[in-house]
């Protein structure tokens, strides 16, 4: 019932309360249904079952009776007095028959079941109402009624087949559009999802002042997501947010609307939709991972500031715990990429000590291993190290293979090489997939250097050199510079020259090129080609002056200068 009439029922109670109790006769039946009829308009249903029982004991007839049956059988209903509504109606049913108040009682009884879950007499009521001259506004909502207590039984293919029935009967706008609304749900339940989609393109193109416009987008787009055309997705959500950008979910549709750009590999305006849901939604639920998402954008773009930015905000606010324990780790991550290591130790041992049960523990105890690594505290690494050995024994993840590679290694600084040539060993078998295999092949060429096996170590050092991986990295280099020092060794001077010569041409590592030209330069001097040594000495002090080799490479420039002035005295 509107507003205005509903108004309208306060001033008349206020008139006809106090006349009830001393009116006479026909003008107290009168009375006493004025009064009942205003308090069940004004929803105050058991305030209104005295009067109108009161009515319909002075025997009342004709319209009046009817009014007043239909009335109490209603406040009976939405009082919870089923059992007392059914059994007025019935009696109503019966002596009124045709009388045309009886099509809007049975309605309101409808409605009045179904919101008592009484879905039985809801679908019998409604049937009822569907039964009436199909051109009737009673037919139709008899249909609907039916449509939504068959859906509520869990009758979807019945609800589906009534919806459908409801629409080709020409209702008005606003049920046409609940009717394609809910049928399209229920056909999306049933897995007909082209027929669901059909019916959401219903209310979104031909209802669009409805009240279901939105949920008809909100769920196209949905389904649109479910069959992976992201694309139409992120149009269909484009659209919610246009038109209603009041909407309770708004937030909902955005989060969802960058994810569905983002499988449509439109990255930029993904990141887009996180940030106006993390500037706009600081409430949502998706707000964190909102924040998370543009750090993590900004942490693959090295925006490091930024990113470490936003994940303090994820870690500072009321987020998740999934997504708290995402930006944890990320922190730690930006550390690792600034190669910080202080503060990556601080960030994954907090990480730790926060996400005990996390998955990436064992990573995050990698990395603060790594960072002891990293400042040469050989022996706290050491004992990290071999701890984290024992708790992935079985494990066979790629990364995991740094364990032993790190372990092997530390072996080498301990010059405990038996023990880093068993453990670098076991690592190709174990950890095929491993991408640093390159590293593990130069602690190998070590070992077997150690042990005088030149021609074996060269061969590993050569593996170095031709990995697709190791190529070009510092590793690389230093494998280049090892085969030179194996043929140093063996005072094999002009392999090592060549070798050395090498690596100057091939590597762009100023320390390992100078330390190169230093051993050709001395290759060259016991091979007796003294100009050739003072040449490469001097490139050394030329275009490497900021190594530590030379120092020692101006030193030579000088002896040698000293030498020939000697000799020129001498003469």
């Amino acid at each position: 019932m509107g507003e205005t009439k509903l108004r309208t029922h306060a001033p008349v109670l206020r008139l006809i309360v106090p006349v009830v109790p001393s009116a006479d006769g026909s003008l107290k039946g009168g009375a006493q249904l004025l009064q009942g009829s205003s308090l069940l308009a004004l929803k105050r249903f058991s305030e209104a079952i005295a009067p109108l029982e009161a009515f319909l004991a002075s025997k009342p007839t004709g319209d009046a009776a009817v009014k007043g049956m239909g009335e109490l059988a209603i406040s009976y209903a939405r009082n919870n007095q089923l059992d007392r509504a059914k059994q007025l109606f019935a009696e109503l049913a019966e002596k009124y028959a045709e009388h045309p108040l009886l099509l809007p009682t049975a309605e309101h009884l409808a409605e009045a079941a179904y919101d008592a879950n009484d879905i039985a007499w809801s679908t019998e009521l409604s049937a009822r109402l569907a039964k009436s001259d199909p051109s009737s506004e009673y037919y139709r909502k008899g249909k609907l009624g039916l449509g939504w207590s068959q859906y509520k039984a869990g009758n979807l293919g019945e609800a589906a087949d009534v919806f459908d029935q409801l629409l080709k009967a020409n209702p008005p706008e606003g049920m046409a559009a609940e009717a394609a609304m809910a049928r399209g749900q229920i056909l999306e339940r049933l897995e007909q999802e082209e027929s669901a989609a059909a019916m959401y393109a219903v209310v979104i193109e031909q209802y669009p002042k409805s009240k279901q416009h939105g949920d008809a987008l909100f769920a196209a787009a949905r389904l649109c997501v479910k069959q992976k055309r992201h694309a139409t997705a992120a149009s269909h959500f484009e659209r919610f947010a246009k038109d209603h950008a009041e909407a309770a979910n708004l937030d909902v549709a955005l989060y969802e609307w960058a994810w569905a750009l983002l499988e449509s590999n439109q990255g930029d305006a993904s990141a887009d939709r996180f940030r106006q849901l993390h500037q706009a939604h600081r409430e949502s639920r998706y707000w964190g991972e909102a924040a998370y998402r543009l750090a993590q954008r900004a942490f693959e773009a090295k925006e490091y500031g930024q990113a470490a930015a936003l994940a303090a905000e994820v870690l500072q606010g009321k987020s998740e715990p999934r997504v708290r324990e995402y930006a944890a780790y990320l922190r730690g991550q930006i550390a690792v990429a600034q190669s910080d290591w202080p503060k990556t130790r601080e960030a994954f041992e907090t990480f730790v000590k926060e996400f005990g049960d996390s998955p990436q523990c064992i990573v995050a105890e990698f990395w603060i291993a790594e960072t002891f690594y990293r400042q040469e505290d050989w022996k706290t690494a050491s004992e990290r190290f071999d701890r984290l050995a024992k708790q992935v024994e079985t494990g066979r993840e790629a990364w995991m293979a740094m364990i032993p590679l790190r372990r092997a290694q530390l072996a080498v600084q301990r010059n405990e090489w038996g023990e880093a040539f068993e453990i670098a060993s076991r690592i190709a078998a174990d950890f095929a997939a491993f991408e640093q295999h390159y590293e593990v092949d130069y602690v190998l060429g070590r070992c077997l250097a150690n042990r005088a096996d030149f021609e074996g170590a060269r061969r590993a050092y050569g593996k170095v050199i031709q990995s697709t991986a190791g190529a070009k990295t510092e590793t690389a280099a230093m494998a280049q510079w090892m085969i030179g020092e194996s043929f140093f060794h063996q005072k094999n001077y002009k392999a090592a020259l060549s070798e050395y010569l090498r690596l100057e041409i091939l590597y762009a590592y100023p320390t390992w090129q100078s330390a190169a030209l230093l051993q050709a330069g001395k290759c060259h001097e016991l091979l007796g080609e003294g100009k050739e040594a003072t040449e490469l000495y001097r490139r050394i002090v030329t275009l490497y002056p900021d190594t530590p080799f030379a120092k020692e490479a101006s030193q030579k420039l000088q002896d040698a200068t000293a030498r020939r002035t000697a000799g020129e005295r001498t003469n």
